[in-house]
């Protein structure tokens, strides 16, 4: 019952915060040679329509950048310019160069991307693996270097060449950055190291921190309440 309490709470604050932000932030104009984003902090020119028909931006992004920066309070003046150009973002993926590793923070669905990464680039699924995907990845949990490094030799020791490792992704709670430096993790010098014909590439999937909070705060307290209930049950076998 308490659990459920605090999660309705939550709830109910994530809907006043979302109203909120849609009071302040409703609308975006387009003028006549400008288009403004209009909130009441800020109201900046962004872009003008002779540079961007030079670059044949189609007037459907705008409205989409626009409307991206409305609802997530983005107050930059340049920031539906800078949301625009990620649908214009030259597609770089090599496929047999890049290696992606997916840091899964908690509590912002990395259980469901690593899923996606399986049957994506992880494909074609030998047993209960996935080629593509270095084992010791976990969906959630940490990496595990020894497990990863027994499966390399393994293929190195058939007569595989490292060029020819057919990995492509790994993921876990275990972050990669930095690579480099005096400050750099074990992962990322594992892989330099195991794998230096990879282009590392990290990516991770952030939350609304309202929503990270709620959830993140419920499962504390199921966590909690389970272990509560265990203890109850142990003493009530045990006569007390």
């Amino acid at each position: 019952i308490i659990c459920g309490a605090l999660l309705y709470i939550s709830v109910i604050g994530t809907q006043f915060k979302m109203m909120n932000i849609i009071a302040n932030f409703e609308s975006y104009s387009q003028h006549p040679g400008q288009l403004y984003y209009e909130s009441n902090a800020a109201t900046g020119q962004i872009m003008d329509n002779e540079r961007r028909n030079n670059a044949k931006v189609s007037p459907n992004y705008k409205e989409i950048a626009a409307s991206v920066a409305s609802k997530w309070n983005l107050t930059a003046p340049n920031a539906v310019e800078l949301l625009e150009k990620q649908f214009y973002k030259e597609n770089d993926w090599d496929p047999k160069r890049d290696f992606f590793h997916f840091h899964h923070l908690y509590k912002s669905g990395g259980t469901s991307m690593s899923g996606v990464i399986d049957k994506t680039i992880g494909l074609p699924r030998k047993g209960k693996n996935f080629e593509g995907v270095l084992p010791g990845s976990y969906p959630s949990g940490d990496f595990n270097h020894e497990e990863a490094l027994e499966d390399i030799n393994r293929l190195l020791k058939q007569g595989m060449k490292r060029e020819e490792l057919p990995y492509r992704a790994s993921y876990a709670h275990t972050g990669l950055r930095p690579v480099y430096g005096p400050e750099k993790t074990r992962t990322g010098e594992f892989f330099l190291k195991q794998l230096p014909h990879k282009r590392l590439r990290a990516i991770a999937m952030l939350r609304d921190p309202t929503d990270f909070r709620a959830s993140n705060h419920a499962m504390i307290m199921c966590g909690l309440n389970y272990e509560v209930n265990k203890w109850n049950n142990e003493r009530e076998q045990n006569g007390l």
